[in-house]
């Protein structure tokens, strides 16, 4: 699908510098769980792709 399979390189980063290492070119794509949300989709300077999974938070009480 990507062609050539010499010319990926995986770079590890954490919570903290995954936004850093794409906004200097150090990486291209990030494949991990991240949050969307407004701060970061007007600050970061990134794109977001769609939501390809979705989960939230609840819980259940009795009804008395």
């Amino acid at each position: 699908v990507l062609g050539d399979s010499s010319k990926i390189k995986a770079i590890t980063s954490t919570g903290k510098t995954r936004f850093t290492k794409l906004n200097s070119g150090e990486g291209d794509v990030l494949w991990r769980n991240t949050t969307i949300t407004f701060s970061r989709d007007v600050g970061v300077k990134l794109t977001f792709v769609g939501v390809n999974y979705y989960d939230g938070q609840g819980f259940m009480v009795n009804k008395s």
